[in-house]
């Protein structure tokens, strides 16, 4: 269904014409002369519709001023027949009313826009009444103000080389050069049907649209569509809060148009029970299989909220061909250009500092970005903008970003923490190499080659407190913004969250471990325990589990298994198919003195405490004696020290004299005495450790 508002010029006065004195004189006296002429000319409208299979119009008398008429119109467009709308209303009023029209302007509308105007009381405007019957005619009951779930847009005709440079600059994938390509090479000139449907996969909903907006144009500028409207519907708030019929009615009534389903949301959050998803699928394919050649589809999945859609779509390729697009990556440069676009056509593009904004966005010194993280970041700067510069009387109110937003994200950045971490030298060569490797590995598939095949899954093998937790979750944040992984979706579990106490209940929770983690990295501390003293009770069913989803989601999760060198081993030796399924080996090494000694005064200073030097000197020896301990904590150690000194300074300070006058000084500052004399645990020297990168 098409919408349009039409300004027209009679070039007879209304009065003038035949009809006017033998039929509407009565209706004059009686109801408003706009509505008297539409109840006029309906049947005849209908009737010479009828007789063609071009457009079935239904014009509508808005306004008449003079010899000027403004028409609100909807048709039907048939792909084979299509007629040119204006000379079709021409024809029609000469052929039934012996009118004589010219078209002064023709401007296709939405839906919402459509219903809008046709509310519009305005002098010698239509009557409610026409409203009512058009809406419940075209079935728009799923039309309303409160329905967030559902908006449009018309998106501007562009010719083939800007949609091309368009569609370069959204840092896109192949796949969607390829399909831009594909439509723009095969111009049929006028609307002939849908052939494909395309499902999108990205980052984020802004992203999306972008992907959506290029795409949409390139196939009105093909004659692959008859309009450029394109409606949404995001399908879970969607199903909340409407009737199954009215997914059905939209889709109808998008006739040559483009319906965008968005499916697994962030308003979904991945969080719908597997019936409601069995129930969107069945409320996607009735309409699917009547007008699939009618309305062209476009699904929309959002990385990290795709819970449960693979059946899904495994039901929607049965009905139609899905051409996938996804989400790329392209380089510093090429973010830069894509954000000073954004800029160019925002409404705040004004106020926007670009100097501060890139360094905001381009913080983390990534060397690859997506479509997504730019849109992201943009929006975070935007929404800042209008408090500090547009609407400046507020920002006493508030920390303001923009001033501080540089500092703070590269502070917070884990590019930042990641390097500015203690020890851990060999660590972050080795994470570097690391990070390369997955970024190379990405490439072939850009350019239109076969990836390579091996296995992201990484083992961590370390004394406790060596950060092996910490450099982890800093490498989840690193792969998502290097777009090696999808999000920055970090999901930690030990035993106790994949190990059942019932047959066949550790599958189904290694499963749902797997499908929250989806997108991200999956961590799984103290991996040894899954089959230390547990053979045969489920540790078995554990470990097969584990193999086979790391396999079924290589492309898609990282799973990182955590713990101590020789117990890792024993893991390693436990399933045959579990070595060869990991490809890096990174070994943490303990700290030495002065390492730890950094340690605790990074974290005295947090707590706004510091060292004497004589404080410092002991530390130094004690951390010496500590590091042959078997049992040394590394990290941990060094927490528990804090703590015992903070403690013995205060019953310290306290003995010395009750009633001094205590100040900053003296609190803040700790002494040698301070540190107690017992800390230290008795154990055997320990073997010395390494670290290594290793392909298996």
């Amino acid at each position: 269904m098409l919408f349009y508002q039409v300004q027209v010029t009679s070039q007879q006065i209304i009065t003038s014409l035949p009809f006017y004195t033998q039929d509407l004189t009565d209706f004059y006296s009686k109801e408003h002369p706009v509505k008297a002429l539409n109840d006029y000319m309906e049947d005849p409208l209908d009737n010479y519709a009828n007789k063609y299979n071009g457009y079935h119009l239904k014009p509508i008398i808005h306004s008449i001023e003079d010899q000027k008429f403004t028409l609100l119109a909807y048709c039907k467009y048939e792909i084979n027949r299509g007629h040119d709308l204006a000379d079709y209303i021409k024809k029609a009023f000469r052929k039934i009313f012996e009118m004589e029209l010219a078209i002064d302007s023709l401007e296709e509308l939405t839906i919402h826009e459509f219903l809008h105007r046709m509310s519009r009381r305005e002098k010698c405007g239509i009557r409610h009444v026409y409203l009512e019957y058009n809406k419940n005619r075209l079935n728009f009951d799923y039309i309303s103000e409160k329905n967030e779930s559902f908006w449009e847009f018309l998106y501007p005709a562009l010719d083939k080389e800007t949609i091309r440079a368009k569609a370069k600059a959204l840092l896109p994938d192949a796949s969607l050069l390829e399909e831009i390509e594909r439509i723009l090479n095969q111009d049929r000139g006028k609307f002939y049907g849908v052939p494909v449907h395309y499902r999108i996969t990205a980052g984020s909903t802004k992203s999306a649209q972008a992907m959506v907006e290029v795409l949409v144009q390139a196939l009105m500028c093909s004659h692959r569509l008859a309009t450029s409207r394109t409606s949404y519907v995001n399908l879970p708030c969607y199903q909340a809060n409407c009737p199954r019929s009215d997914l059905h009615d939209m889709i109808a009534n998008n006739y040559g148009a483009v319906t965008v389903v968005e499916l697994g949301s962030p308003l979904d959050s991945g969080k719908l029970f597997l019936p409601r998803r069995q129930d969107a699928t069945q409320l996607i394919l009735s309409p699917l299989r009547l007008y699939k050649r009618y309305s062209q589809m476009i699904f929309v999945e959002i990385i990290g909220n795709q819970d449960g859609l693979k059946s899904c779509f495994e039901s929607i390729n049965k009905e139609v061909t899905l051409v996938e697009i996804k989400e790329g990556t392209g380089s510093k440069q090429a973010a830069e250009k894509l954000l000073k676009n954004i800029v160019e056509q925002s409404d705040v593009k004004e106020y926007v500092d670009y100097d501060a904004l890139r360094n905001i966005v381009f913080a983390d010194a990534a060397t690859y970005y997506n479509t997504s993280t730019i849109y992201e970041r943009w929006q975070e700067y935007a929404d800042s903008a209008l408090v500090n510069a547009l609407y400046s009387e507020y920002k006493p109110l508030l920390t303001t970003k923009i001033r501080h937003e540089k500092e703070i994200v590269e502070q917070e950045a884990p590019f930042t923490k990641f390097n500015n971490m203690i020890g851990l030298d060999s660590v972050k060569q080795t994470a570097n190499k690391l990070i390369a490797t997955f970024q190379v590995h990405n490439q072939p598939h850009s350019l239109g080659l076969d990836k390579m095949g091996f296995s992201r899954h990484m083992l961590f093998t370390g004394n406790p407190g060596t950060a092996k937790t910490t450099v982890a979750r800093l490498l989840a944040q690193i792969f998502a913004k290097e777009g090696i992984t999808a999000t920055p979706t970090f999901i930690e579990c030990g035993r106790a969250d994949i190990v059942s106490e019932y047959v066949g209940h550790t599958a189904i929770k290694v499963k749902s471990v797997f499908k929250r983690a989806k997108g991200g990295v999956l961590f799984i501390d103290e991996a040894y325990s899954l089959v230390d003293g547990y053979r045969g009770h489920y540790g078995d069913e554990a470990i097969n589990t584990i193999v086979q989803e790391m396999e079924n989601d290589r492309e898609d999760t990282i799973v990182i298994f955590a713990g101590y060198p020789k117990p890792m081993q024993r893991f390693l030796d436990a399933n045959e198919g579990l070595r060869s399924r990991i490809g890096f080996q990174l070994e943490f090494p303990d700290y030495n003195a002065q390492e730890l000694l950094a340690i605790l005064e990074l974290m005295l200073k947090e707590r706004a405490y510091s060292l004497s030097d004589g404080a410092k000197a002991k530390a130094i020896d004690i951390f010496e004696q500590a590091a042959k301990q078997s049992d040394f904590g590394n990290g941990r150690f060094v927490r528990n020290l804090l703590e015992q000194m903070i403690m013995q300074q205060s019953l310290r300070i306290y003995d010395e004299d009750s009633d001094i006058s205590w100040d900053k000084d003296s609190i803040s500052m700790l002494t040698a005495a301070d540190i107690p004399s017992d800390i230290l645990p008795n154990s055997q020297n320990k073997e010395t450790k390494s670290i290594g990168f290793h392909c298996a």
